[in-house]
């Protein structure tokens, strides 16, 4: 009963045995694949490895493998690889995008089976079973098997296939997973694998790279002028290159040995201040300095390091020599251009520029030291219109002929201010267009350099010498003058004074006797003072000053009818001041002909009234006309000897000994002039009160005479 219980049909039993075997080939292969997949380390092999084998455990028709890389680009791409029972069914199979290939669920790390996926609700609507899937290939059986690492991170997965239904089993998924399974472990291997030969291979390179820049530092330390020294917190020497070990200890071996040891005398210098200053700040310092120990001057830069300091020196003590000499090179120029009262300047022929040194921007009335400025608007702006000639206005003459470069003129300054000024230069030259020594006639002109210097006290002499000079000859003249017109003026006085004294002469003639004897005395007490240089010797007296100006008018009224002009007079009765009677008459004579003189057919007014001026008394007189007034080229020259506006009617000296009376009488003259429409000119005369003492009348005078 038994053998009979136990008995199974010779089918089943057949069925049975054929799926023993297959399932003992599938653990085989399992097992085989598992091994194989351990050992390699080609992220290629691994795929179709596993895939090859999940096919044949999955008995599927064709197997793809998706799987995720990263492309040339460094960016990621999606690659995929095909297995097939019949490698003719390759060749027709057309692969969408991996996005259309694979169903939302395996990207959500879900296993898809299904034993007819044309029953599935989604075939037909749904990528990758729209229409006709895979190409032409007939799918109806169907198994997705993402591919995960243990984290659960996406790296791929397995879509297989087959024309008739009902062919993946459970057991079949559970095998296919356990090749996943075994493939992304290989994976994961294989991408550490090359993460640590990676790794190997870049440790390798840095010591190389660390070897080969330590031999190229240690050969640039070598041959460097600068000399290197290592030092670390115990303040030993640690390295020294050739020329470091030359400089501080020359045939020793000094490695090792302590800072303080091999220098004692630098125990608290300002080295040793500077050394620690870099080690325990953690920063960069840079001096110079004497380095007593070794009798050198030293440029140091010291940089702090992970264990200490390191030292780069040079020995600049011949440059700190030669700066030295040229320090006091330049010092001694610039202490001969400030006794010389001179400035420096340079010109730059190409961009027309000039660089001033303080001094040369202050003559120059620049705008501010070493401010470049262009000599051409410069020299419109200051140069006196009179002086433009002596200017050149392009340098390019002068410069291309190589030649020096002078010129005298005045300077308008901004302010105001006027005066003189004397510039010089010479052409300066582009060594490198022909050589060093090359002469001069085939070098590049570049510019020029040159001085300027303030020569308005030079020029002033120069113009008071000349003005002494003509005074000098005018005072010969003139004495020569009154020395000849004496005698025919006394000649004069005495028929007067006989035509005066007959009894038959009547009133009005007796009458312009006495006016033509009073102005034969005004004339030879003019005669006397030699036009300025002769002292009066007449004392001051009381003058009535409204009877003298009412006298000065009625002597020229025939001279101002005749030009048909009006004098308008307003004057307070009885002004009285202190003075050189003849002297004041001929300060208001000259004033009222200049006013005579300027008009035509008009106006004169004359006023006089008393005044307290700077807290002095006297009397102020104001003579007007309406004339054409006096040009601005003229007015700061009309007080001038020898300066006139009269062409040749005029000796240019009225005005000139007009102010010098009125400053003799201790007073002042002012002007104020127009020549637009109302145009005309008013002098105003103050003369005080009281005469002034002799003594400051001596200082006045000589003032005046200078």
């Amino acid at each position: 009963m038994d053998a009979k219980r136990h008995s199974l049909p010779s089918g089943a039993l057949h069925s049975s045995l054929q799926e023993e075997n297959q399932n003992e080939v599938r653990l085989n292969l399992l097992i085989k694949t598992g091994l194989a997949l351990a050992a390699e380390r080609s992220f290629e092999t691994i795929i179709q490895t596993a895939l090859d084998a999940a096919r044949q455990l999955a008995c599927a028709s064709f197997g793809v493998f998706f799987y995720n890389a990263t492309g040339s680009d460094g960016g990621p791409v999606q690659l995929y690889r095909f297995a097939a029972e019949d490698p003719a069914v390759l060749a027709g199979i057309t692969l969408t995008p991996v996005a259309d290939l694979f169903s939302p669920s395996v990207f959500d790390n879900v296993i898809l089976r299904s034993a007819d996926i044309t029953h599935n609700p989604r075939f037909g609507g749904n990528s990758p079973f729209s229409g006709t899937p895979l190409g032409h290939l007939a799918i109806r059986s169907y198994l997705a098997i993402p591919v995960c690492v243990p984290n659960g991170q996406h790296v791929g997965g397995m879509l297989f296939g087959h024309p008739d239904p009902g062919i993946f089993s459970a057991y079949i998924e559970q095998q296919v997973v356990t090749v996943a399974a075994q493939a992304c472990a290989a994976m994961e291997n294989a991408r550490l694998a090359d993460i640590l030969t990676q790794e190997i291979a870049i440790a390798d390179a840095a010591r190389q790279a660390q070897r080969e820049t330590s031999e190229r530092l240690a050969s640039v330390f070598e041959s460097t002028t600068d000399g290197i020294a290592l030092m670390d917190r115990n303040w030993r020497f640690t390295y020294l290159n050739k020329r470091a070990n030359d400089i501080v200890a020359p045939g020793r071996n000094v490695t090792g040995m302590p800072y303080l040891e091999l220098f004692p005398d630098a125990a608290g210098s300002v080295f040793e201040q500077r050394y620690a200053e870099a080690m325990n700040n953690h920063r960069v310092v840079e001096f110079t300095d004497f380095y007593a120990p070794l009798d050198i001057w030293a440029s140091i830069r010291v940089f702090p390091t992970s264990d200490g300091i390191a030292i780069f020196f040079q020995d600049v003590t011949q440059q700190r020599r030669a700066e030295r000499t040229s320090a006091d090179a330049t010092q001694r120029l610039r202490q001969a251009l400030d006794a010389g009262q001179l400035g420096t300047w340079t010109w730059n022929r190409e961009t027309d520029l000039l660089d001033l040194d303080e001094r040369a921007n202050e003559l120059l009335d620049g705008d501010g030291a070493h401010v470049p400025v262009s000599r051409t608007e410069l020299r419109k702006r200051i140069v006196h219109e009179d002086d433009l000639g002596q200017t050149a206005e392009s340098m390019r003459e002068i410069v291309l002929a190589g030649g020096a470069y002078s010129a005298e003129y005045r300077v308008d300054t901004r302010d105001g201010r006027q005066h003189w000024v004397s510039s010089r230069g010479i052409a300066t030259y582009d060594d490198d267009s022909a050589g060093l020594s090359s002469p001069k006639s085939l070098k590049q002109v570049t510019g020029m350099i040159g001085t300027v210097q303030d020569i308005t006290a030079r020029k002033t002499q120069e113009a008071t010498l000349r003005q002494s000079e003509k005074l000098a000859a005018t005072g010969r003249l003139a004495a020569t003058i009154a020395h000849e017109i004496n005698n025919p003026l006394e000649a004069v006085t005495n028929l007067i004074y006989l035509s005066k004294t007959d009894p038959g002469i009547p009133p009005p003639i007796a009458h312009l006797l006495d006016t033509a004897d009073n102005e034969l005395a005004r004339v030879a007490q003019i005669a006397q003072q030699t036009l300025g240089f002769y002292r009066d010797t007449t004392r001051p007296i009381d003058i009535n000053l409204t009877d003298m100006l009412e006298g000065v008018v009625n002597l020229f009224s025939r001279k101002m009818d005749y030009k048909r002009i009006t004098c308008d007079l307003d004057l307070t009765p009885d002004l009285h001041i202190f003075g050189l009677q003849g002297e004041v008459r001929q300060v208001f004579s000259n004033l009222l002909v200049n006013a005579i003189d300027a008009s035509s057919k008009t106006r004169i007014y004359i006023r006089a009234r008393a005044r307290t001026h700077l807290g002095r008394r006297g009397v102020s007189v104001l003579i007007a006309d309406r004339g054409t007034g006096i040009p601005v080229s003229v007015r700061q020259r009309l007080f001038s000897p020898f300066f006139t506006t009269k062409q040749s009617v005029g000796t240019g000296l009225g005005l000139w000994v007009t102010r010098g009376i009125v400053e003799k009488q201790g007073g002042s003259i002012r002007f104020r002039t127009s020549t637009e429409n109302p145009s005309g000119t008013v002098f105003r005369v103050f003369l005080p009160a009281e005469f002034i003492d002799p003594e400051k009348f001596l200082v006045t005078q000589s003032k005046f005479l200078q």
